[in-house]
């Protein structure tokens, strides 16, 4: 069984190491990324991963989230896990542009592949209707009005 902490690398690091996992701020960061790569999986490259379909050409943020992974590193090398980089990033962008903030619990692994043929058929697609839209999004959990805050 999988454990999720919001305090999962306290013990591990000193103050520095946790205050520049903890405070890192992404203001760009479109809340996007994380929910098309909850498992970072959209962040591996290379053809054929996620990345490279076209059912994320809109995805924004990257580059944000190379910037925390590196700060990050720099300092605990090999522990964080992208996954647990993205669920704060998220949560930070939120509280930016007005959202709510929300206790982030920390010990997410990434995921080891990344498969675009599964994008493409598990993500929404920017030609489909509203009721294709809903149905899309129901199907994976969200109801319509997550659905409206997740498509920004």
């Amino acid at each position: 069984m999988l454990f999720i902490y919001i305090d999962y690398y306290y013990m591990a690091y000193d103050d520095q190491s946790r205050r520049t996992l903890m405070h890192f701020q992404p203001f760009k960061l479109q809340l996007m990324l994380r929910y098309h790569g909850c498992d970072a999986s959209l962040l591996l490259g290379g053809a054929g991963s996620e990345k490279e379909s076209p059912a994320n050409d809109g995805v924004l943020g990257y580059d944000v989230i190379d910037v925390a992974k590196a700060a990050v590193e720099s300092v605990c090398p090999g522990v964080v896990s992208c996954a647990d980089i993205l669920a704060v990033a998220a949560r930070d962008a939120s509280v930016v542009v007005g959202g709510q903030s929300w206790t982030v619990r920390l010990g997410r692994r990434d995921s080891p592949d990344s498969n675009a043929a599964e994008a493409a058929t598990d993500l929404s697609r920017g030609n489909m209707n509203l009721g294709e839209l809903i149905s899309n999004f129901a199907n994976k959990g969200p109801n319509t009005r997550e659905m409206v805050a997740l498509s920004g």
